[in-house]
């Protein structure tokens, strides 16, 4: 048997200079698994905890998760500073199972962080057969939750949390950096259960009426017979408890549709679960955009159609919308301008999430092939400028008139509609430069409100 080792787990600041209360799921999938074979853990939370928090120094081995790009500056600055411990970092998380090994090593050279990209890399690093890397779907979170003061998991079921059900969606949009392509891996539903249960209980004893959760998958409705199963024990612990339960997810438009078809009492069965908020990927809205961005699943009339639906089951629906790609014109961003207008006014309900699309991110289709990639690579502090909230620079939208114009789309639809409250997304400055610019936009970024 592996000799038991002790793991401080890391979950990052927030990367604007303020402090978010969110429990990072990754790591605790993480911590889950090193737990069931044998090794203690610690969950740290920059965003509450001291980073000369004792617990890390008297760890064996430190680990990172970072959840995007804009976590690489502080993720190396981390690096740095532990460097003379002799503690060896881990990274993991999405964004670094998606930088090759050449790009890891230049952007964290003359640090001891070691790339962590699957179970074959963390068995590697423990000197164990990769069989012996427990199966994450498998294993609740409760054994994470349970290693916390009672006071800081208060903290948490107190804020919105990560409901983990599944990773991986079967489409395959090219600007998207998650999972696709591939067919959905699930949560075990006993597994499911057995944390939504325990975070019930705990919220019952610390006085907590509600809990609120933003659904992992990036396809809610994908599988309808899988998801009908977590649905129903969202309705039960609800009833069973006396907890209510709020959860937000995201879903593809024909997937909500097929499951509208497939799933019976589907509205009823909603409304019991506490699902009260659908996020759909609108992205554009236009035919010729979507086709070179590869959302071959989007038409047209189903945008209307699934905000028709929602309307009539009492569910709040919100519309992503991704502008800003290569291949937009003048034409098909007044085209989205126009349509933002028509989903709020027409459904009154509706509210807008516009993001400014960045061409190449670790893990899209243009991570690859970009030649700019090199430059944030040699210049890590530019990862900023990948924040799809994060308006476009000169190394996003290099063409002049295409970055103007899809900057002033997305400020527009940002301007015209939040104070409305129909729009949901606060815009970022790229930083990371040096100098009056640089100074300016970390204090705008520090200032802006958080990002649902």
């Amino acid at each position: 048997k592996e000799k038991p080792m002790k793991f401080a787990l890391i979950n990052l600041r927030h990367p604007y200079g303020k402090s978010q209360v969110y429990f990072n799921a990754s790591l605790a999938s993480v911590a889950a698994m090193l737990l069931v074979m044998g090794h203690s853990v610690e969950y740290l939370d920059f965003n509450l905890d001291n980073p000369d928090d004792p617990r890390l120094m008297n760890a064996d081995v430190i680990g990172i998760s970072l959840i995007g790009a804009p976590y690489i500056p502080s993720a190396l600055a981390l690096a740095k500073h532990l460097k003379d411990s002799g503690k060896p970092i881990l990274m993991g998380g999405q964004v670094i199972e998606n930088l090759s090994e050449g790009q890891f090593e230049k952007i964290f050279a003359g640090t001891d962080a070691r790339q962590i990209r699957n179970n074959s890399d963390l068995a590697n690093f423990l000197e164990c057969n990769s069989t012996k890397i427990p199966n994450p779907y498998q294993l609740s979170l409760r054994a994470i939750w349970e290693t916390l003061t009672p006071e800081r998991r208060r903290t948490y079921i107190s804020h919105e949390m990560p409901l983990v059900v599944g990773q991986g969606c079967a489409f395959q949009c090219a600007f998207c950096a998650a999972r696709k392509r591939e067919r959905e891996v699930h949560v075990s539903t006993d597994s499911f259960e057995d944390g939504l249960r325990y975070l019930a209980n705990e919220a019952k004893q610390a006085g907590v009426r509600q809990l609120n959760f933003y659904a992992s998958s990036l396809d809610f409705f994908q599988n309808p017979e899988k998801i009908t199963e977590y649905l129903e024990v969202l309705a039960q612990v609800q009833e069973e408890t006396g907890i209510r339960i709020k959860v937000r997810c995201l879903s593809c438009m024909q997937s909500f549709l097929r499951a509208s078809e497939k799933i019976t009492n589907f509205g009823p069965l909603l409304k019991r679960a506490g699902l009260w908020c659908i996020g759909f990927g609108a992205d554009g809205t236009d035919l010729s955009v979507w086709k070179a961005q590869k959302k071959f699943q989007n038409k047209p009339h189903e945008v209307q159609e699934c905000l028709d639906l929602c309307k009539e089951i009492d569910i709040h629906a919100e519309i992503l919308l991704v502008i800003g790609f290569p291949e937009d014109t003048v034409g098909t961003l007044a085209k989205t301008l126009w349509s933002g207008l028509h989903f709020t006014t027409k459904w009154r309900g509706t509210t807008l999430r516009p993001y400014l699309a960045k061409p190449f991110v670790p893990g899209n289709d243009q991570w690859k092939t970009a030649e700019e990639v090199e430059q944030f690579v040699n210049n890590p502090q530019l990862f900023y400028n990948l924040d799809f909230a994060s308006i476009g620079s000169k190394l996003t939208h290099p063409r002049t008139w295409h970055r103007w114009a899809s900057n002033a789309a997305y400020i527009t639809l940002i301007g015209v509609f939040t104070p409305f409250g129909r729009c949901d997304t606060s815009p970022l400055l790229p930083q990371g430069n040096p100098g009056l610019y640089g100074r300016l936009a970390r204090l705008v970024n520090r200032l802006m409100p958080f990002d649902r």
